[in-house]
């Protein structure tokens, strides 16, 4: 697929600023489940966050941004084969 010059309204107007802010949800995911607080954990979701799991492993996160913020919107987390992850 090839880029064009319309659609350069789908980038950030701040790439700096949103990357910043990744990295902070990031950092927020990784404390509150290493800390095991569940509550915090859940209300950093999108209320129609879809999360689907296969017995812990390598999880994936998608964020969608929502009233300025962002959100976990999809997770996954599978099982990595033996040998990999």
């Amino acid at each position: 697929m090839t880029s064009s010059a319309h659609d350069t309204h789908r980038l950030p107007a701040d790439p700096d600023a949103a990357t910043a802010a990744l990295r902070a949800l990031v950092a927020t995911v990784e404390r509150v489940q290493r800390d095991q607080l569940v509550d915090e954990f859940v209300a950093l979701f999108r209320a129609d966050a879809v999360w689907t799991t296969s017995g812990g492993g390598t999880p994936l996160y998608v964020a969608a941004k929502e009233d300025g913020r962002w959100l976990p919107a999809a997770c996954q987390n599978t099982t990595a084969p033996d040998g990999e992850g």
